[in-house]
């Protein structure tokens, strides 16, 4: 009998072992539905639709469901029991999904992620426009383009541009062969450091010395991007897409641009350290008698963007009568109930 009662218990262990290879298999497809989930979430636009919105809830209340049995499973596991304790978590992941196959929750948050992915229309008003120091847009409703890191010309001689460019982290490039032995006549990009940088948040210290990333972003809807100085702020009903303060280059050394660095800023990591220059820094303000700005302050700045059609132009016209901009506040609640009753 006690033979006999271990070939039992060997027989049953094996075959929950067995089993639960296939119960891992299952439970590791509800993890990456999960973690997709969770990415298709924090993707979403400020503005969805009801229909699609119950499709994501629906989804994550039979997800959910789901792994509260297989967690259920996994605590109460007996390994002197045989395979039928596995039952209940393989039945909850056949009944809470309306696809079939081992892999059925990932292909439904697939599904709802091609959803979600908007058509482009090639007529869609849309605007472009860098943000300096960041690897994300500011504004949710941009879309990221590419990703890249802040470069300019090295300080060889006089003859470079003056602009600051974006480079994509996965370029294309093609080798010249027409350039060989123009090398001494060629003017060089590399990555742009910080320097000099306490105005900025954490007063600069972690970045200090480190190249500066940036992201290329696309603003549907909202074709006019401008970068506003010395303020930090959107003016009327602008969108704001971020803000930070004002820098180019060193005192003495070649003129570049000016260009708006985001107020927080990130580092982009080379594999290799980055040594020489260029740089940046923060742009002061100069003394002007009777100026309103204040002598060596750091100057602002604010990236906005604007819609094609705005609110404030076409309230007035649909009340008959113009916009007093020094009588209202700017923006979508303009008029008072008196001005919509007895409109002039």
């Amino acid at each position: 009998m006690i033979a006999t009662g271990r070939v039992v218990a060997y027989s049953t262990l094996k075959a929950l072992i067995n089993a639960l290879e296939q119960f891992d298999y299952l439970f590791e497809n509800l993890r990456q539905a999960k973690s997709l989930l969770r990415t298709l979430v924090s993707s979403l636009p400020e503005t969805v639709s009801k229909e699609y919105l119950n499709k994501v809830i629906d989804f994550s209340g039979r997800l959910t469901k789901t792994m509260n049995v297989f967690y259920d499973v996994i605590g109460n596991l007996d390994l002197q029991l045989g395979s039928e304790q596995l039952a209940p978590a393989e039945n909850a992941f056949d009944s809470n999904s309306p696809v079939s196959g081992d892999n059925r929750y990932t292909k439904e948050v697939k599904k709802l992620i091609s959803e979600n992915e908007q058509k482009d229309d090639p007529n869609k008003p849309r605007g472009m426009y860098t943000l300096w120091g960041k690897r994300t847009c500011g504004n949710k409703a941009s879309n990221i383009l590419y990703i890249g890191y802040m470069s300019s010309f090295m300080e060889q001689g006089i003859g470079a541009g003056t602009d600051y460019q974006c480079l994509p982290e996965n370029p294309n490039l093609n080798i010249d062969s027409d350039a060989t032995g123009l090398d001494q006549k060629t003017t060089k990009l590399a990555g742009v450091r910080y320097t000099n940088m306490s105005v900025f948040k954490n007063s600069g210290k972690q970045i200090q010395d480190k190249v500066a990333p940036c992201v290329v972003c696309e603003t549907p809807m909202r074709p006019t991007v401008k970068m506003f100085p010395a303020v930090n702020i959107c003016p009327g009903d602008w969108v704001p897409e971020y803000n930070g303060f004002l820098v180019s280059n060193f005192y003495g050394k070649l003129r570049s641009e000016d260009v708006c660095v985001d107020f927080d800023p990130d580092t982009y990591n080379f594999t290799t350290q980055v040594k020489g220059e260029p740089y940046v820094l923060p742009l002061k303000m100069g003394n002007q008698d009777g100026s309103t700005y204040t002598t060596d302050a750091s100057i602002p700045c604010a990236s906005t963007s604007t819609m094609i059609i705005r609110m404030i132009y076409v309230l007035p016209m649909i009340l008959g009568r113009t916009y007093d901009v020094k009588k209202n506040t700017v923006g979508v609640d303009i008029f008072s109930s008196e001005d919509i009753q007895t409109p002039r």
